[in-house]
């Protein structure tokens, strides 16, 4: 389906947000557990096997997906869910990741977000693995909250554009000074921090593409940085000082 919105059965799955990519998703008609499954390696003693109540099979998009920089990696994996009676088990298996054997055998596991937190947890059982004519397959298991709303799950901590610049927001709050004349960062002591940020370009999602000067005051001069053709054009007069003997 478009739009990053999947509808399975009492489900709804969803990616459409910052790093979001899941691609398709099947309803599996019987649970069959896999006889041997291969947990990792953790040196957390293993817990009995719980037979799942439902199962799907999910497939990750590509990076850069239907773009001439298309490509094969397929580690990443970044998904919502809502929907489900309460203490549903529900168990997902990714069907099309790039090998990783080795991660997953040294303790790696997946993370989910609850509705209403805002702290992220490691998926409390141990995933199982293998691979399937050529298709590294992980698979882990996950029981519905009480709580309502949408539970997400992503190979490891997200970190989001809208959390980047809010990071990069705080930093300029602290230490922005690059907006400063010469003549006041002339009166800063030679040890203060020159902190310059700009907006180089759009991205095709129309997300600001920054540029970080983070430098010394020493060796400042009066003369900035010139401009490239087709790039800083939102902001006038914003290009960092030029640093005697720094590149």
């Amino acid at each position: 389906m478009s739009g990053g919105e999947f509808y399975v059965g009492e489900f709804r799955f969803t990616s459409d947000f910052d790093s979001g990519n899941l691609g398709r998703v099947e309803l599996v008609d019987r649970i069959v557990e896999p006889e041997n499954p291969r947990p990792s390696t953790s040196t957390v003693p293993p817990r009995p096997t719980e037979q799942s109540d439902v199962e799907f099979r999910l497939w990750t998009r590509p990076d850069c997906q239907d773009t001439e920089f298309e490509n094969g990696n397929r580690t990443w994996f970044y998904f919502g869910l809502d929907g489900g009676v309460p203490g549903t088990l529900v168990r997902f298996t990714l069907m099309n990741l790039n090998k990783q054997t080795k991660l997953f055998s040294q303790g790696m596991a997946p993370v989910y977000l609850s509705p209403g937190k805002y702290q992220w947890e490691r998926i409390r059982d141990p995933p199982t693995y293998e691979t399937v004519d050529s298709n590294f397959q992980m698979s882990f298991k996950y029981r519905i909250d009480e709580a309502r709303g949408t539970t997400y799950f992503a190979f490891t901590y997200p970190y989001t554009y809208k959390e980047l610049q809010m990071s990069l927001d705080r930093l300029y709050r602290r230490y922005g000074n690059g907006n400063k004349s010469f003549t006041e960062l002339s009166m800063l002591s030679q040890g203060a921090i020159y902190f310059h940020r700009e907006n180089v370009i759009r991205s095709i999602e129309k997300r600001k593409m920054d540029l970080l000067t983070i430098t010394g005051l020493n060796g400042i001069t009066e003369r900035k940085e010139t401009s490239l053709e087709n790039l800083f054009q939102e902001e006038t007069d914003n290009r960092p000082y030029i640093f005697q003997g720094k590149k």
